[in-house]
């Protein structure tokens, strides 16, 4: 029987034999994937918050196409949305105080930073910063007038309709089953915008596999901002408790070194491991995709803000 003595000493060999360069490498791949005490609230924080006054907005307000009906009216959001924000509150200071509705009274000031949650069709802020085109049996058809010109963003939002629709348990429609127009994420190609939308996205007709459309953009040339998680259908926004809780963070870290220091980003989740309960359809896997990577919008600035920002005050 070995002696403790001996097992010690017998594995502090190995570890030597190892070599210092093979232990350093396993020490840095095991800090990437396993955080200290506190370290993924304070990613989360400088991904997301930073600091600053700030307001959170869930979707209440949709602007449908032609021939659509609009959800029933939400005087305090949609419950996709209002759950997306709520996620937020372990990472907030401890002298925050959140107001049972999230949704805002008054007009914002010019240093006032966004955090929405919905797509541009259901948040009308979203609506006016980040670019909406509709998938047609022509061209892709512009939906809303937007502050920043759809060029100075690598991804855009979009919405099908000529494909049939997909089944969702809808959470603004009591746990009914309805059917949504296909959501779509636009990336350019050579100067032309393409469709994308996760493989494997619907299995008979149901949502089977969604998405998250985060972006930081600029809202007013005073600096202020706007953070919008845009979901594909309310699983993909409601996703946004995942991002915050359950994404390795080896993933949140890669997310990190691309942002880096810059203050506007995008970047796609991919939202899967859907359940159809009665109460509505809710995701349970993400991560990010690798057919959309994170990027850094290094080239975009205030000055790229246009008239359609106004919009807002209306």
């Amino acid at each position: 029987m070995i002696e403790e003595s001996e097992w010690v000493a017998a594995t502090i060999e190995a570890f030597f034999n190892l070599g210092i360069k093979t232990l350093y490498a396993g020490y840095r791949k095991a800090r990437r994937l396993i955080p200290l005490r506190g370290e993924r609230p304070e990613l989360i924080r400088h991904l997301f918050l930073d600091s600053g006054d700030f307001l959170f907005h869930p979707s209440s307000n949709w602007s449908p196409a032609d021939g659509q009906v609009n959800p029933p009216p939400a005087q305090e959001g949609y419950p996709h949305d209002i759950s997306a924000l709520w996620s937020f509150e372990p990472f907030l200071p401890d002298r925050t105080q959140l107001k049972d509705s999230l949704l805002f009274p008054g007009k914002l000031t010019p240093t006032t930073r966004l955090v929405c949650s919905g797509s541009p069709k259901s948040n009308r802020f979203t609506r006016q910063y980040l670019p909406s085109f509709a998938v047609t049996a022509d061209i892709p058809k512009p939906q809303y007038p937007n502050a920043i010109s759809p060029e100075r963003l690598t991804y855009l939002f979009g919405e099908d309709l000529v494909a049939p629709k997909i089944q969702v348990v809808s959470m603004m429609h009591k746990g009914t089953l309805q059917g949504k127009t296909r959501k779509v994420i636009w990336r350019w190609h050579r100067g032309s915008l393409i469709p994308w939308s996760p493989a494997e996205y619907e299995k008979d007709g149901m949502l089977y596999k969604g998405f998250l459309l985060v972006s930081r953009l600029p809202r007013t040339k005073a600096g202020a901002d706007i953070l919008a998680f845009a979901g594909g259908h309310g699983a993909g926004t409601q996703a946004v408790s995942l991002l915050l809780a359950k994404l390795p963070f080896g993933e949140l870290k890669a997310l990190a070194d691309v942002i880096g220091d810059k203050p506007y980003f995008q970047f796609v989740l991919e939202v899967s491991g859907l359940r159809h309960e009665a109460s509505g359809t809710i995701p349970t896997k993400v991560e990010i995709s690798s057919a959309l990577p994170p990027v850094a919008l290094e080239n975009l600035t205030t000055r790229d803000l246009g008239s359609a920002a106004k919009q807002e005050k209306k």
